[in-house]
């Protein structure tokens, strides 16, 4: 029970700081897309039965865009279920058009105890207004599994 409390604790930490970070970018004046060089989503989805039992997903990802084509940032996840998990990574990013492809080595903490993850995937953003949608295909290899994550992000340019 400790273990959930402290894994929750630094989820809503992270989720305070990244609120902190996104909130005035809102009531910001109106930048050029040039000039927006941070993004925060927020993930929606579910993750495969074999590892994390089907579970339902919630996440949040802020990624600071280094050029047009590459991005660094942080991801962090929690899989509810019998067995709760916590993600926590840092993704490379690589876009193309529309096109988002990452590759993020992280950690998967969970009853189970602390494993090391890679993630590779991609999602493809849809504009709506000043927000951007964009469903997305994750997979997970951890402790020699392969875990699939498929959701859809909701962020904002700031």
């Amino acid at each position: 029970m400790i273990a959930f409390d402290i894994r929750t604790s630094l989820l809503a930490t992270i989720l305070l700081v990244a609120l902190g970070c996104f909130a005035p970018a809102t009531f910001a004046e109106t930048e050029t897309e040039s000039d927006e060089k941070n993004k925060f989503s927020i993930l929606v989805g579910v993750t495969s039965e074999t590892r994390r039992d089907k579970g339902p997903t919630l996440g949040l990802e802020y990624e600071r865009r280094l050029d047009a084509v590459l991005g660094v940032g942080l991801l962090a996840e929690h899989v509810f279920g019998d067995l709760d998990f916590s993600i926590l990574a840092v993704p490379l990013f690589f876009h193309t058009g529309r096109w988002k492809f990452l590759i993020a080595p992280g950690v998967e903490d969970s009853d189970l105890g602390t494993e090391f993850l890679l993630r590779i995937g991609g999602d493809y953003g849809f504009e709506v207004g000043r927000w951007e949608i964009a469903p997305g295909i994750d997979v997970d290899f951890v402790d020699g599994e392969v875990v699939p994550v498929i959701g859809v992000a909701i962020g904002r340019d700031f």
